[in-house]
């Protein structure tokens, strides 16, 4: 019975093993560092909890209905290095509609994105800064414009 069950599991985990990473695309936004937020990033560096954490703001991203969406929000990475950059949110949209349902309809979303930490650490001090979002599927994100929301409180 034992074999039986062996002779089972190495079809399964030959599969398993032979699927790839999913594939994903990236599109890169070269995106303004307000001053203000700039100033938040510095003093969330410094120590000064009361900062507010870095929002980036992605408005007009088109979804289709029946299908998910999942993005990571990547820093720039160290100079010299052909690492990606450090990882600063994961954003998604859940499919509105079954993924075998006939409507593929695209509608345009905003998306807010809280940043982590890091993002501070990329921030401070900057007048500009290069992200990258890594949509995992097939095809490029879709969207009207990227921007950092610079209220003092979230």
């Amino acid at each position: 019975m034992r074999r039986l069950e062996i002779a089972l599991l190495f079809p399964l985990l030959a599969g398993v093993l032979m699927c790839g990473p999913s594939e994903s695309s990236e599109t890169k936004l070269h995106l303004v560092v307000p001053k203000i937020l700039s100033e938040q990033a510095a003093r969330r560096l410094a120590g000064e909890a009361d900062a507010p954490s870095p929002v980036l703001i992605l408005e007009g991203v088109q979804v289709v209905m029946n299908q998910g969406l999942t993005i990571d929000v990547l820093g720039e990475p160290k100079r010299g290095s052909s690492r990606p950059g450090p990882l600063l949110a994961v954003a998604g949209v859940v499919a509105q509609e079954p993924p075998e349902s006939a409507n593929s309809a695209v509608h345009k979303i905003t998306i807010t994105v809280p940043l982590n930490e890091k993002a501070a650490e990329l921030l401070a001090r900057q007048s500009q800064v290069t992200l990258t979002l890594k949509v995992e599927g097939e095809g490029k994100i879709k969207l009207d414009r990227a921007y950092f929301d610079t209220k003092e409180s979230h």
